[in-house]
């Protein structure tokens, strides 16, 4: 049996088995609605657009914000969105 056959058969688990433990920790670290998030991101992947802060952003946030904290909030969390897909989904791809 060839081995180096398995190693891209090994490698995609391996990577699927990331992407959700990464897509869980950002759900769980910033409290994002897990639904929500997959719609934004399947949007950003289909339209290569960047979701907006404010309503895609800011609707994935469960916890209430205080209004010093929804600029910051938003920012950090469409930065983590957008390196999400880039390592995860185009970073795979390319």
């Amino acid at each position: 049996m060839d081995r180096a056959a398995e190693i891209p058969d090994s490698f995609e688990d391996f990577w699927e088995q990331e992407r959700v433990s990464a897509f869980d920790a950002l759900c769980k670290e910033e409290q994002l609605d897990a639904d929500k998030l997959k719609k934004v991101i399947d949007r950003f992947v289909y339209s290569g657009k960047e979701p907006l802060p404010d309503p895609d952003i800011i609707e994935l946030i469960e916890r209430p914000l205080k209004l010093a904290e929804r600029g910051p909030t938003r920012k950090r969390v469409l930065e983590r969105v957008v390196d999400f897909v880039e390592t995860f989904i185009k970073g795979i791809a390319a």
